[in-house]
Order: C-alpha cells, then structure tokens, then sequence
C-alpha cells in the first residue's frame, strides 16, 4: 500500500487532475480502512469526472463502513443514474436501505440484481 501511496502522490504533484493516480489512491485508501480519505479522493475524482462510476461506488462504501447510510445511498444513486445495470451499486444501495430500515425499497434493490 505504502509504495502504492507514495507511486499516486507523486503523480497527482505533477498532474493533481489525473484521473487514475487519483481513483487508485482512493482505492488504496479503501482497502486500508480510511474511509474519510478515500471518500475525499473519489469525491475529487467525481468533481472532474462525474459519471466515474467506480468513484461512486467507492464513495458509498466509504460511507456504508462509516455507517454514513443515507449518504450512501446518494452515492449509490447517483452512480444507479449513470448506470442502471450498475449491479454492484445495486446490490450495495440495497444493503443501505435495509440498514435505514426501508424495507420495501430494499427489497425492490435486492429483486433487481
């Protein structure tokens, strides 16, 4: 992770606006557990490219490690917008809902996958 970190640091100094230094340093970031940064990371890559859809999955499972559901969702949504085959986000805009406890559009996420 470490050597991956430092490889996407140097070249967003050079390129702060390149697109898979960045998402590939959220990603890093995600699978270290520190949601808040890779939520920043993709939300900076969104910024540029709003229709990145991985940016927005990456996005709402930040949010769904931090138990941050309804802005999750929003994420999930927003990525669902884009793509509504997107079946991963599907999936997880699902989970979301079950954990806000709204049932019946759980259950119309998880029929759908």
């Amino acid at each position: 992770g470490n050597v991956a970190e430092s490889w996407f640091r140097k070249t967003l100094k050079v390129d702060p606006s390149h697109r898979s230094a960045r998402f590939n340093l959220a990603l890093v970031y995600s699978r270290q557990q520190r949601h808040p940064e890779s939520i920043e990371e993709a939300q900076t890559v969104l910024k540029n490219y709003p229709d990145h859809l991985n940016s927005w999955q990456l996005v709402g499972d930040g949010q769904i490690a931090l138990k941050k559901y309804d802005e999750a969702a929003g994420a999930y949504k927003s990525c669902l917008k884009i793509d509504k085959n997107h079946m991963t986000c599907q999936h997880n805009l699902g989970v979301a809902f079950s954990e806000l406890k709204v049932w019946k559009e759980a259950q119309k996420c998880f029929e759908r996958v």
